[in-house]
């Protein structure tokens, strides 16, 4: 009996240590394990932050008036990353999300197209929950 208690306890470290490590959180409200990107007051209201995920590849978050959004990194007319410099994906007026290959505009709460050569065309949306600990996770 103690060695198999043993045993138990060292994978129960291990999974700990994991999840700790990699920002893995267990939420009973979303059923399960989710992976946390940061906190909410980690994004300014009209700014953007990037994040690298091995679902979405590059995404990044932006706050308006205390809603976030969230959308892959990637432009859909040149399929080429939207910012010109790091964590930089509005426009200077930081109205609209703005890609810096050929100045498209999107709209911050929808991931629309509204001028440049994707017109109509919109951002992917990554799906996130904000959570009540003050965390944004990817849902």
């Amino acid at each position: 009996m103690g060695a198999r208690s043993y045993t138990i306890d060292l994978y129960l470290f291990v999974i700990c240590f994991f999840m700790v490590k990699y920002k893995v959180s267990y939420n009973k409200e979303c059923g399960g394990r989710m992976l946390k990107l940061c906190m909410t007051n980690d994004i300014p209201d009209r700014e953007a932050r990037a994040f690298d995920t091995t679902a979405y590849g590059t995404l990044f978050i932006t706050q308006r008036d205390g809603q976030f959004f969230a959308y892959k990194n990637i432009c859909p007319h040149l399929q080429v990353e939207l910012e010109f410099l790091e964590n930089e994906f509005l426009d200077q007026d930081k109205e609209f999300i703005q890609c810096s290959t050929h100045g498209a505009l999107f709209q911050v709460e929808t991931g629309e197209c509204i001028s440049g050569p994707c017109l109509g065309e919109s951002l992917t949306v990554v799906p996130i929950q904000v959570h009540s600990d003050g965390g944004i996770y990817l849902a």
